[in-house]
């Protein structure tokens, strides 16, 4: 339906075309621009864009619309009667009641969470990820600085690994074998080390590791950050322990009907917001009885790009 793309753009000036079959409406394209904003921001959690159109180029049998969307073109292709969204013939007055109507339940889920919210003075912070879910990662690396700024000491912060199993000592998580090897590895750096250095940690595997060669690639940087391998791995190898640790984490997640990555769930709330800094910032400082000085700090705004399935 649409996609980015570079087409011929004319810095901010309306072309008309000379083609039968297409007019140009402003009040149309207005609209059209106004409901991809819309649905920018929905999909995103509820993050702004900016998202401007430019230009126009008529098809054979559709009209491109040429945007620019946070600097990077983007453009949409529609029917020359402005009634559907192509490739996949998608009506366009019913994709704009369905991005209105998610708009509308963002905002009173939003409202609702911000009535809700139980303050504390040290408020549970609580992350449910994959080790190797883009989405997780994405939570992960915008909550980094977060943990930074506010302090590991000013909040009960646990990220919580999403696996299942059988019940017979079987354990599994979404992308494999690796995959769960590194959740309880990330885990066991979290007990013994503590928030500080797993937040160290987590951000160099994010960077450097993968589910296909996790395997290989923690220890280069667990040692990087101080953390004793040999440690890790005595408490890995110990399928007790390992058990244990799984099943307090598939509690947890059943606990609080968790099954996707990430999940953010804060004095038992869980949220719906954007995966930025500031947002978790935000969330984290509005469940505080006093909030620490540091929540008038502005942090990034930014979401990143992920891809892929997490539950």
């Amino acid at each position: 339906v649409f996609h980015g793309g570079a087409g011929n753009q004319t810095n901010g000036t309306i072309t008309t075309g000379t083609e039968s079959g297409f007019v140009f409406d402003q009040t149309k394209i207005n609209d059209i621009t106004s409901t991809f904003r819309d649905y920018f921001y929905v999909y995103s959690g509820g993050e702004a864009v900016d998202f401007t159109y430019s230009s126009y180029q008529e098809g054979s049998g559709h009209v491109n619309l040429f945007y620019m969307l946070d600097g990077q073109p983007f453009n949409i292709s529609m029917s020359k009667d402005y009634k559907y969204l192509y490739p996949n013939i998608i009506d366009y007055t019913a994709f704009k009641a369905q991005v209105a109507t998610a708009k509308t339940e963002m905002a009173a889920a939003q409202e609702e969470q911000s009535q809700e919210l139980q303050k504390t003075e040290t408020p549970e912070v609580l992350l449910f990820v994959m080790s190797f879910c883009p989405y997780g990662n994405v939570a992960e690396d915008a909550m980094a600085p977060v943990i930074t700024a506010l302090g590991s000491s000013s909040m009960e912060f646990e990220p919580i690994y999403i696996v299942s199993g059988d019940g017979s000592g079987n354990w599994d998580s979404l992308h494999g074998s690796q995959e769960l090897n590194q959740d309880v590895r990330e885990k066991i750096v979290y007990n013994l080390y503590g928030l500080d250095k797993w937040n160290e940690y987590v951000a160099k595997v994010n960077e450097r590791c993968t589910y296909s060669n996790a395997d290989e690639c923690w220890k280069a940087p667990a040692e990087e950050v101080g953390i004793n391998t040999t440690d890790v791995e005595l408490h890995f190898n110990n399928s007790t322990e390992v058990n244990e640790l799984l099943v307090r984490e598939a509690t947890l997640s059943a606990q609080y009907g968790v099954s996707g990555s990430p999940t953010l769930i804060i004095n038992g709330k869980t949220m719906s917001i954007a995966r930025t800094s500031e947002s978790y910032k935000d969330a984290i400082c509005s469940a505080y009885t006093a909030a620490p000085g540091n929540c008038n700090v502005t942090l990034s705004e930014a979401q990143a790009a992920a891809s892929g399935s997490c539950g």
